[in-house]
């Protein structure tokens, strides 16, 4: 099974502030990546 739920870590992502959300888009998309990794190593 995918595992597609992200927890928000709130000491982490500020999501009211616009130029917080711009700098976190690289955490973000780490989050995608390593997520997308785990799930293939789970399939295999």
């Amino acid at each position: 099974m995918k595992t597609t739920l992200f927890m928000n870590d709130f000491d982490t992502f500020y999501r009211y502030d616009p130029i917080a959300i711009t700098e976190q888009i690289d955490l973000f998309v780490n989050m995608l990546l390593t997520r997308t990794a785990e799930n293939k190593a789970k399939k295999n």
